[in-house]
């Protein structure tokens, strides 16, 4: 439960108080690290401008733009069929020998719930 949700349904005014200040404090420390990412990117230039290259993408914004290079920072050296398939929207042949299966989704970037490690890449930051 958020602390939002808990603050719509809070009836003790202490309470209510606590949760406001916690609400506070957590926009406050998202401000502080975005802040530190935007002066991490324009320290590095080539990522404020891949960034920046991102962002000319309808529907990308800052924020999703960094992420993807986060993520990805292969963006902007690979590609196109290299990129899909990194990011896991390349279909994929499974076949050996005679055996021949359907073409999937596949590739090495999309982490599963459990696994935050499926493929090891090189942080930017």
């Amino acid at each position: 439960m958020t602390a939002k949700t808990r603050l719509a349904t809070a009836q003790n005014p202490l309470v209510q108080e606590q949760l406001c200040r916690r609400i506070e404090d957590i926009g406050a420390d998202i401000k502080a690290l975005d802040e530190a990412i935007a002066q991490i990117a324009k320290q590095r230039g080539t990522l404020e401008e891949r960034i920046h290259r991102l962002m000319t993408i309808p529907g990308i914004s800052r924020l999703t733009a960094t992420i993807m290079l986060i993520d990805m920072p292969e963006l902007g050296h690979l590609d196109s069929k290299k990129i899909t398939a990194l990011a896991g929207l390349a279909p994929m042949t499974q076949q050996s020998g005679k055996w021949q299966g359907k073409e999937r989704i596949a590739g090495t970037c999309i982490y599963s719930a459990g696994d935050l490690h499926a493929r090891p890449c090189s942080n930017p930051f």
